[in-house]
């Protein structure tokens, strides 16, 4: 891309970005033999279509990277080589859809999981020789910091007004000042912005712990739907 104008560049990007997502869809949809009526899909529409035009209007990875993973989830047991590269494509962009791993503990998608490994490996130890070790463990501590202060920071300072549970928690719970001018302070309790993210975490953990196990009890042919 660097060798386009910015405009053509972002053009391109955002097309990539619309082939990308339609394709998923289209792949998932074809091997899964997924059906939906007039209803769901006004309905899925209705819902999701705005968010999913800002998106890719934003300019964000996030759509390549939502694609890739369903792509992934869809080509797990018959196309375990692709399904592997795009999980850690995926992983490598953005460090979230390394939750979905445990999708891959089932003993069809397992040759993927193992794609994935290798691959994510590769990807990540491919800057090593670029840099230098000196530089490269010094980017990755810097990359660890960035995210470790948006993910444990006290405030909504990254992402108001979030529409997480993380900061509704804040909002609802704590004393905590708007970032910006104009909004009011809404919260029923004040308890310590340290207590929400405790109890933001927890409520995580119980929620992710109970969709995973949920998710390995289940039959293969349910399985799609979690």
């Amino acid at each position: 891309l660097k060798w386009f104008s910015f405009r053509a560049a972002g053009i391109c990007w955002m097309l990539a970005a619309w082939v990308t997502a339609i394709t998923s869809v289209s792949l998932a949809v074809r091997i899964r033999k997924l059906r939906f009526n007039s209803a769901a899909i006004i309905a899925c529409c209705a819902f999701m279509l705005a968010y999913v035009v800002l998106a890719v209007r934003y300019g964000n990875v996030q759509p390549f990277v939502i694609a890739w993973l369903l792509a992934a989830l869809a080509l797990a047991e018959t196309y375990p080589i692709f399904a592997g590269t795009l999980l850690a494509l995926a992983v490598t962009f953005k460090i979230w859809p390394i939750m979905f791993v445990p999708w891959f503990l089932r003993k069809t998608r397992i040759r993927a999981l193992f794609i994935f490994l290798v691959v994510f490996l590769a990807l990540w130890l491919l800057p090593f020789p670029i840099f230098g070790s000196a530089r490269y463990w010094s980017l990755l501590r810097d990359w660890y910091a960035a995210v470790h202060r948006m993910g444990t920071t006290y405030s909504e300072f990254y992402y108001f007004p979030s529409q997480s549970l993380r900061g509704l928690l804040l909002r609802y719970l704590t004393p905590v000042s708007p970032p910006l001018k104009g909004f009011p302070q809404i919260n029923r309790l004040s308890l310590s912005p340290h207590t929400a993210i405790v109890i933001w975490g927890i409520a995580c953990l119980i929620f992710y712990s109970a969709t995973v196990i949920a998710m390995l009890r289940t039959n293969s042919r349910k399985q799609w739907i979690w």
